[in-house]
């Protein structure tokens, strides 16, 4: 009576396996392009009436001291990027870092809960990159304090968690696998205890897709800074790198890690998720 789930389970494996081991045959066009993992969000959008679903666990550490006392912290989340177009160049967006678990510093309880959740668009301007003309896109999200009281901004005054953040990308072919893409943007946010102000964004992402197995595979690495307006606050910088791998034109692994650069950053993140496309 087993007998069609056996064959249906077998078949399902054989072909996932099938995929990886056909890693040398060519792939087609339009392959799946996300804005995960990193920083840098992506100049391209998702097709009209495409969905893409971006997956990711991501653990970020934080190791620091406060009035002599350890502060140290650790979080698991699971990033979560839904992308929808409802034109060719223009998509609608939601991300979040949904189920989170919080291990605050010394013997303090641990937090598990949801995390705050972003509502917005892109809309891709250019849609070629010719010569020093871009592919350029435009987004807007806003931040609502949706999550559990410790992993929202402001669990005391909601209303100052909603944070609007606007972004312009842009991505210039090289030539030989290299491309780049650029992010500059601003945002507006309220901490707790800190006077709402804006912050200036900038992300540089190195790309580059190996001339092997049919280049399914890519590496990156970028820049991040957020530099606070009007603020004594210290300007939050990072490195991170990782790497891309195509199973199929619509379907991603991903890898990354980041390093802090400043007291202002999260000191290591470490991560890998996966995407699709339908």
């Amino acid at each position: 009576m087993r007998t069609p789930l056996v064959l249906a389970l077998a078949a399902l494996i054989s072909g996932a396996l099938g995929g990886v081991a056909r890693a040398d045959a060519p792939l087609a066009d339009d392959l799946i392009n996300t804005d995960r993992p990193g920083a840098a969000y992506a100049s391209t959008t998702v097709h009209k009436l495409q969905f893409q679903l971006e997956l990711g666990v991501d653990v970020r550490h934080n190791s620091a001291s406060l009035g002599g006392a350890d502060a140290t912290t650790t979080l698991l989340s699971l990033p979560v990027f839904i992308r929808f177009g409802l034109h060719d160049r223009f998509e609608l967006r939601i991300e979040g870092d949904t189920l989170t678990t919080l291990w605050p510093p010394g013997n303090a309880d641990t937090h598990v809960g949801f995390g705050d959740l972003a509502f917005g668009f892109k809309l891709m301007i250019l849609a070629q990159n010719r010569g020093a003309i871009p592919f350029l896109s435009f987004m807007t999200m806003v931040f609502f304090p949706t999550g559990s009281n410790a992993l929202t901004l402001d669990a005391d005054d909601r209303a100052r968690g909603i944070t609007p953040l606007f972004m312009t990308m842009a991505t210039w072919g090289l030539g030989a696998g290299f491309a780049v893409n650029l992010n500059l943007g601003a945002d507006i946010i309220a901490p707790p205890g800190v006077e709402r102000h804006a912050r200036f964004r900038n992300v540089t992402n190195v790309t580059y897709t190996l001339p092997v197995m049919r280049q399914r595979l890519s590496l990156w690495v970028e820049g991040a800074f957020i530099v606070p307006i009007n603020t004594d606050l210290t300007a939050p910088v990072s490195f991170d790198f990782g790497a891309l791998f195509l199973l199929t034109k619509d379907i991603q692994l991903d890898v990354q890690a980041l390093i802090g650069l400043t007291d202002a950053a999260q000191d290591i993140v470490v991560g890998a998720g996966f995407s699709f496309r339908t």
